[in-house]
Order: C-alpha cells, then structure tokens, then sequence
C-alpha cells in the first residue's frame, strides 16, 4: 500500500486549487480523478458568467490565475468565457502544478487510527494522513420524481 501526506480526490478547479495550495505549503499530495472531467460534459458553447477573478483557478492573482495563463499561452480568452477556454485554462493547471494526476476512481475512503485509507477502483489502497474531497457534483446527481418523466 502506497502512503502519503494527502490524498485529493477530484481533479476539477477545486480539486486542482488544493493540490497547488497544499503543494506550496510543502506537502506531499496524490490527487485522483479526471481533470476538468465534470467540465468536459457540459454544454458545447456554454459561457462561463462569473466575473474574471471568479473564474482564475486557485488564484485571480499570481502564476496560476487567468490573466498568467492568458500571458504565458499567447491566449486572448474572451468574456464571457467560453467552456472551451475554461477547460483549456484548466488543463494548463493541471499541467502546471499535478501532471501526475491519478486518473484512477476513488471508490470509498475509511478512517484508521492513523488517517485514511483510500481504496480505488482497481483494488489498489493509499495510506493518507489527511483527505480532501473535492469531488464535485456530477456523482452525485438527483432526478426528483416529479420530473422523471422528462427527457435529461
């Protein structure tokens, strides 16, 4: 069983906002789950309405905002946001600061004595002092009765 610091789990804005801020602290972090996944299943088109500093992941100043990635990329992002440049700002995150993404499923998470262990879908267990959950709210969808009978 592997063993570390922190476990994310979830690889969205959240997700990765964590990983770099606990990163920086100087902590040893595995974050798991798709990045920008939740995203990557929205509407095509969609805009982002929130304001610009809103939208900046981790940060709306400094190396990881939205204007450093705009900087950085040579990218002139519009407003509102497209998805699609949110999504492209968010894989820059993530290659920035946890290109080591695990992009295994987290199935359950169990407090010991000692922290967590994490256990994923292929059968393989983290050992982990502490765990953020950052998992948004994809997996946890619900159709009330009332509208089941509508088209999704």
């Amino acid at each position: 069983m592997d063993h570390t610091q922190v476990v994310v789990i979830g690889a969205g804005p959240h997700g990765l906002a964590a990983t770099a801020h606990l990163k920086r602290a100087g902590a040893e972090v595995l974050t798991f789950g798709e990045p920008m996944g939740f995203w990557r299943t929205m509407p095509t088109g969609m805009l982002l309405r929130s304001n610009w500093t809103a939208t900046s992941i981790a940060e709306h100043v400094g190396p990881l905002s939205l204007t450093s990635y705009c900087e950085s990329t040579g990218t002139d992002v519009q407003r509102p946001v497209p998805l699609d440049s949110f999504i492209d700002y968010g894989m820059w995150v993530h290659a920035t600061v946890a290109p080591d993404v695990d992009r295994r499923r987290v199935v359950s998470v169990e407090q010991e004595p000692r922290g967590f262990v994490v256990a994923l879908a292929d059968g393989d267990r983290v050992a982990a002092h502490k765990v953020v959950v950052a998992a948004g709210i994809a997996p946890f969808v619900n159709r009330p009765e009332v509208v089941a009978s509508l088209p999704p």
